[in-house]
């Protein structure tokens, strides 16, 4: 990808940006701030304002709920996906803020792609596209694999914690009625209210940071490369891809059938505006991530085919760093006559050294022969590339073979080598 790209899609993300979620409870402080600050001048209890922006701040969350699927563009440069026209949801992604993703294909041939970042209360926000293509453009410039990458999670139902949160914020609400009444009143505030409004708040914005652990027992189902988890009788439960026999989302569960002829029935809560659930689209695409790793894990679905020939660039146990380099400049040298019977294409050295998938010596060692062979164009693309890449070893061992100086590279590699062995025996 060395220009920018743009084509339409539509988002879904629940959360949004940061600042949609901080914009009612900041209105809410801010009032509740100054209405005290001014009863203090005055010599006086707080006013109906105040206790009316505490009730805000106590429902700011229900209120927000989840935000609405909209149509975008977006445009696409290495290592950044930009949402535009998308009004609240416009933002911008970087590859170094995803912590996980996943693609899938529905059944009317519209390729979603889920993306997790951090701090974004475990909801990973969605792109609708019409073409696999897109999806693929989008992957390469965030530096994503076919097979998706990281760990992703969905709270597809409400926990005992949410629903003692929902009673906290009922409670507290009450109490600032009360309280804003006997504000209008102009009677003394009742103590017993006070603290239930301040036990509500701090239940409401506390807890959570007490309750780190909560995400293992509270409805939410997430999966890696090693399989589902989720909660059962108060543990955790993992199932292997390799145990997936069949999923399918009924109406309050979603349904996992393994092979031993059992099945776990986890709850499921089918939201359109509460971030305690899953929306249809979400359903649909965890359902259809979950169907395609397990027919992965079985063999049934290709993954993709590697360029031909640079697994020959491997670097192997046996090569000392400058050995390694020599043979690929070796190899660039050769290339119009083929390498150990093999042809080495630049296009096939192009596609591994931007495939995430393709194993950290392979994508180095073609950088190191494309160099070799284009200079100036393989800088540039190597530079586009390291855009993408998240890994900070192999960002630098990619820089560091694009250099004339076969010592200062070889050198380079060799600190790079025993910093990688001095933190695996940590």
């Amino acid at each position: 990808m060395s220009a920018e790209r743009s084509f339409r899609a539509r988002i879904s993300d629940p959360i949004g940006p940061v600042w949609t979620r901080l914009l009612l409870p900041s209105l809410a402080v801010v009032t509740l701030v100054l209405d005290y600050l001014w009863a203090a001048l005055d010599n006086a209890s707080p006013g109906p304002a105040f206790y009316l922006a505490a009730l805000l701040l106590l429902f700011a969350r229900p209120l927000l709920g989840r935000h609405r699927s909209r149509n975008c563009e977006l445009v696409l440069s290495p290592g950044k996906v930009r949402v535009r026209a998308a009004g609240l949801l416009n933002q911008n992604i970087d590859t170094v803020d995803v912590s996980g993703a996943s693609t899938s294909v529905g059944q009317d041939g519209t390729t979603t792609i889920a993306i997790a970042r951090a701090a974004r209360m475990g909801r990973p926000l969605h792109f609708e596209v019409p073409r696999s293509e897109n999806a693929a453009e989008i992957r390469q410039a965030l530096g994503i694999g076919f097979g998706g990458y990281g760990t992703l999670a969905w709270k597809i139902s409400g926990g005992t914690f949410e629903k003692a949160t929902n009673f906290a914020r009922i409670v507290g609400g009450m109490a600032a009625l009360g309280l804003a009444f006997l504000a209008v009143r102009e009677e003394p505030s009742s103590i017993p209210m006070w603290l239930m409004l301040t036990g509500s708040l701090a239940w409401v914005y506390l807890g959570p940071f007490f309750r780190q652990d909560a995400s293992a027992r509270n409805g939410t189902i997430w999966f890696n490369e090693g399989g589902v988890f989720h909660a059962a009788r108060g543990q955790t439960k993992h199932v292997p891809y390799t145990e997936i026999e069949g999923v399918s989302a009924e109406q309050r569960s979603l349904r996992i059938d393994t092979k031993d002829q059992k099945h776990d029935a986890i709850p499921l809560h089918r939201a359109s505006h509460s971030l305690n659930g899953a929306s249809e689209l979400e359903i649909a695409h965890i359902t259809s991530q979950l169907r395609d790793a397990s027919r992965r894990a079985h063999g049934d679905v290709a993954v993709t085919e590697a360029a031909v020939g640079v697994e020959l660039l491997m670097r192997s146990s046996a090569d000392a760093p400058r050995a390694w380099l020599e043979r690929l400049d070796g190899a660039a040298t050769t290339m119009g006559g083929g390498y150990r019977g093999v042809n080495l294409t630049k296009e096939s050295l192009l596609r591994a050294l931007e495939d995430p998938d393709a194993a950290p010596d392979i994508r180095v060692g073609a950088a190191r022969v494309l160099y070799r062979i284009a200079g100036e164009e393989a800088t540039a693309r190597v530079e586009e590339v390291c855009e993408t890449v998240r890994d900070p070893a192999l960002k630098k061992r990619l820089r560091v073979v694009m250099t004339d100086d076969l010592d200062e590279a070889s050198a380079e590699l060799a600190i790079e080598d025993h910093r990688e062995q001095g933190q695996g025996g940590g």
